[in-house]
């Protein structure tokens, strides 16, 4: 066995010299055992980071219960099949919330701009009307108003991390 210098752990250098280590691990667990005069119950087990265990230990398995192969290749391909799905229902739902958020800029920008062609025409209106001062506090605080939400809104959004699928400035 190989020892990965960061971790410290045992990495194996093959599938083959792995699967020869566990079984020289379990004769030597057996052969304590017998020399025990009491019984203890030891469990050894083996952990792999793929979807199936290597080939030498896969033909182990196959001639203990045959068609285990068969089963381990369907189970892999269970899983990649649902990882593939789950992965195009995140892409789906990323895409539909890009595209609300698009939407909801939209109408935010068109409201934005209504209010500010009311307040105007409210602020003439009142300043035509013989009130002057309270007509331009009505036209410019109204567009100031609006003014101060635009930044707030364009500070927040540069501080906010980009949609996943946005398109950027590239």
């Amino acid at each position: 066995m190989a020892l990965d210098g960061d971790e410290g752990k045992a990495q194996p250098e093959s599938p083959a010299a792995d699967s020869r280590e566990l079984e020289e691990v379990s004769e030597r667990v057996a052969e304590l055992l017998l020399q025990r005069s009491d019984s203890r119950q030891i469990t050894v087990s083996a952990h792999y980071a793929r979807p199936t265990p290597p080939a030498a230990e896969l033909a182990r398995i196959e001639a203990l219960l045959p068609g285990a192969t068969d089963r381990f290749l369907r189970m892999a391909e269970k899983q990649q099949d649902h990882a593939h799905a789950m992965e195009r229902v995140v892409l789906k739902t990323n895409r539909w919330t890009v595209r609300i958020d698009q939407l909801l800029r939209g109408l935010g920008l068109f409201a934005g701009f209504a209010i500010g062609i009311v307040t105007v025409v409210a602020g003439m209106v009142t300043t035509l009307s013989d009130h002057p001062i309270a007509g331009s506090f009505i036209g410019t605080g109204g567009v100031a108003m609006l003014a101060a939400v635009f930044v707030y809104g364009a500070r927040r959004d540069a501080k906010a991390p980009p949609h996943v699928g946005a398109k950027t400035g590239d």
